[in-house]
């Protein structure tokens, strides 16, 4: 299972940095930020299924997955990309645990230290302190996230809602070159999720990269 583009890229190497927000006022981007996390406040779980679309430097297509993933507000995060390239990515409100099946590679991650860093963990929360580590701007429809301090990654994530208020389109960008695009489909929002979802049983005989005591 390998997410090695996109999301699970960001998350497995702990990406921290991401572009200054350009040129926006205070007040707009005070205004998109608030409205931002309005939007997300309507949304207590969320599961769909995805078809994502790697691009390179260049905009040309260099792959294309798809998988599931669910969303429980205000801390879990399940998402699943599905074969020829397995992995799974959990969120349990305490670590995100990320599952590469191609290498049998087990990584682990503390979850409140990648929230600081991390747009997409970021969705999760509701913790003020989190968001203000990020900028949020609107262009043409598109939310977008950004770490407020620029490093070297510059990674960003933007959103689209659809009518009903629902996560449509998640573009991850990573600052090098690479843009992914996740198209949701079959979208239930609001819906009882089972917790066992963001529960993880560690498989026998991988390797296992703990990242949480370093």
């Amino acid at each position: 299972m390998t997410m090695k583009y996109g999301l699970s890229q960001m998350v497995a190497t702990a990406v921290a940095g991401v572009a200054l927000l350009t040129a926006a006022p205070f007040v707009y981007a005070q205004d998109a930020y608030e409205q931002l996390r309005t939007k997300l406040a309507a949304i207590d779980t969320l599961q769909a299924q995805f078809e994502q679309q790697v691009f390179d430097d260049r905009g040309e297509l260099q792959e294309q997955l798809s998988g599931e993933l669910t969303l429980k507000r205000p801390h879990f995060l399940r998402w699943e990309t599905e074969f020829p390239d397995e992995s799974v990515m959990v969120a349990d409100g305490r670590a995100v645990w990320y599952y590469n099946a191609f290498v049998e590679q087990l990584s682990i991650f503390d979850q409140a230290q990648d929230l600081e860093q991390n747009p997409m963990l970021v969705l999760l929360s509701d913790d003020e302190s989190a968001w203000q580590s990020f900028e949020v701007s609107v262009d043409d429809g598109m939310w977008y996230i950004r770490e407020n301090q620029a490093s070297y990654a510059q990674t960003s994530l933007g959103i689209r809602f659809s009518d009903s208020n629902a996560i449509q389109t998640l573009k991850i960008d990573d600052g090098q070159g690479q843009v992914s695009v996740f198209e949701l489909s079959q979208i239930r929002m609001n819906e009882p999720v089972n917790d066992a979802l963001f529960e993880v049983e560690v498989p026998a005989h991988v390797d296992i990269d703990d990242q949480r005591s370093r």
